[in-house]
């Protein structure tokens, strides 16, 4: 799996060779010829070798670099400390690639038991029917199961799908989950409060016309305390603000932010893994329940047909 792979490794080789006091024109050109990336990062090391910030040659390139991570460089040059921007732009894109790996063994026995139920519940019709029959038979009961999960991709991505996707509890968690991690770097490169809720929200999936957002960044324009910006965004529970409220107070309300970030990936990890672990169980039991329907039908048609035989 290659989740965030390249951008790890790009990342997390300028901030290692920063440290040791290396140029990020110079980790490039190592980058390079260590293999991987090709002309990208020869070109990235053209364009600093030719004087260009770091920051603007990552706007050049929207379609490798989130608005959000060229705001942190952005911030970073301006304060001398790339190899800090850097490092925690790797480190945040460790920690997402950590959790869907996490994901990827429970979810293959569930993916397998999917696919395998409508095969063994539709053997007989390969071999008195043939291959075709049985495809279309085994094939159907998942056409539903794709259809849905399209319709549910193409909707979350359609303009003003964040509203409805806050009332999904799974959906809801990992979004906040998102936003929180994200604002809490931008706060912490020194980014604008309005501009680092825009791209906190641009990076975690909230569309960029919501109007709650809309409101919380003019709150934000206005001057008036961050906390009500947050307020306003209405992601935020009780709690959730007392705790925002605390860390604020302390001055420390990226770390706060980043602790809510945790906290809901863990909460997230436990659904998906519930879920995932009541899936096998489900599985079986209709399999079961079908496989005794047809037994029943079975009879039940051998029965009728010996009554009218005279038996």
């Amino acid at each position: 799996i290659m989740l965030h792979a390249e951008q790890i490794r790009l990342f997390r080789g300028l901030s290692d060779s920063g440290k040791a006091g290396i140029s990020p024109a110079g980790a490039l050109r190592g980058l390079y010829e260590e293999g991987g990336g090709g002309d990208a990062l020869e070109g990235l090391a053209h364009g600093l070798e030719a004087g260009h910030p770091f920051s603007v040659l990552m706007r050049e390139r929207p379609e490798t670099f989130q608005a959000w991570q060229t705001e942190i460089v952005a911030a970073a040059e301006a304060a001398g400390r790339l190899d800090k921007a850097f490092d925690a732009l790797a480190s945040s894109l460790e920690e997402s690639r950590a959790f869907w790996l996490a994901l990827v063994p429970r979810l293959i026995y569930p993916l397998i038991l999917v696919h395998f139920a409508p095969v063994a519940l539709h053997i007989s019709t390969l071999i008195l029917r043939g291959p075709l029959p049985f495809l279309g038979e085994a094939l159907t009961p998942l056409l539903p199961l794709y259809l849905g999960a399209g319709a549910l991709v193409y909707a979350a991505k359609q303009p003003g799908s964040g509203a409805w996707l806050r009332r999904l509890p799974l959906a809801s968690g990992w979004l906040k989950s998102r936003f929180c991690s994200f604002l809490s770097l931008l706060i912490r490169a020194g980014i604008s409060p309005s501009r680092a809720l825009e791209l906190a929200a641009m990076a975690s999936g909230i569309p960029q016309d919501e109007p709650r957002l809309r409101a919380a960044v003019r709150k934000a324009e206005t001057g008036e305390p961050f906390l009500e910006s947050l307020r306003a965004l209405e992601l935020f529970r009780g709690p959730e603000m007392d705790s925002l409220r605390a860390g604020e107070t302390a001055g420390k309300l990226d770390e706060q932010l980043s602790l809510l970030a945790r906290m809901s990936d863990q909460k997230n990890q436990a659904v998906l893994q519930t879920a995932l672990a009541a899936v096998p169980p489900v599985i079986f039991i209709l399999v079961g329940l079908a496989i005794a329907w047809g037994l029943l039908g079975f009879y039940g048609n051998l029965s009728s047909g010996l009554g009218s035989a005279g038996f």
